[in-house]
């Protein structure tokens, strides 16, 4: 298990997880921003890619279940990776001459 992929998973969900909550209570706009906000890097992705058509018309539900778990895998994987890249930095500085 990575620690600093967890981290990183832990530094996206907890925030969507605030906002998500926060709509609950919010305005007609209040509730739009605070639910898009969380899916705005997967939705710029999408966008650049000119891939977003689908997205129309689809509810938050299935947005948040079709574009957070990829991006979370995609987080603990970048997380990963930067470890083992610094785990073996780290060795290698510690070698002796």
């Amino acid at each position: 298990m990575s620690l600093l992929g967890v981290g990183l998973c832990l530094l996206y969900a907890v925030p969507t997880a605030l906002c998500v909550w926060g709509a609950q209570g919010a305005d007609d706009k209040g509730h739009f921003v605070l639910l898009q906000l969380p899916l705005t890097p997967q939705l710029l992705v999408l966008d650049a890619l000119g891939a977003d058509a689908w997205l129309r018309g689809m509810s938050w539900i299935a947005g948040y279940v079709l574009l957070v778990p990829p991006l979370l895998l995609l987080l603990y994987l970048a997380g990963h990776l930067l470890g083992a890249t610094l785990r073996r930095i780290a060795i290698r500085l510690a070698r002796p001459g």
